[in-house]
């Protein structure tokens, strides 16, 4: 059973990391609630939830408002 063993935890980070890299430019479509479509990359669901793990939005120079030194 070794070889089946993970050799690091299985992180949500890590998954959203290997979307970045692996599909960065592949579009996500989802549908919002009034019928529209709502598209951006993997590498934009990436950026967001670095922000959001962060606890604010980027800014254009990438840098978190309301965060010290933003």
């Amino acid at each position: 059973m070794q070889g089946l063993m993970m050799d690091r935890p299985l992180l949500t980070a890590s998954i959203l990391q290997h979307a970045e890299r692996t599909y960065g430019d592949v579009e996500i479509v989802a549908r919002e609630t009034d019928g529209s479509l709502f598209c951006y990359t993997y590498r934009d669901m990436a950026q967001r939830a670095r922000q959001l793990d962060r606890g604010g939005r980027a800014n254009s120079d990438g840098r978190v408002s309301g965060m010290p030194g933003a």
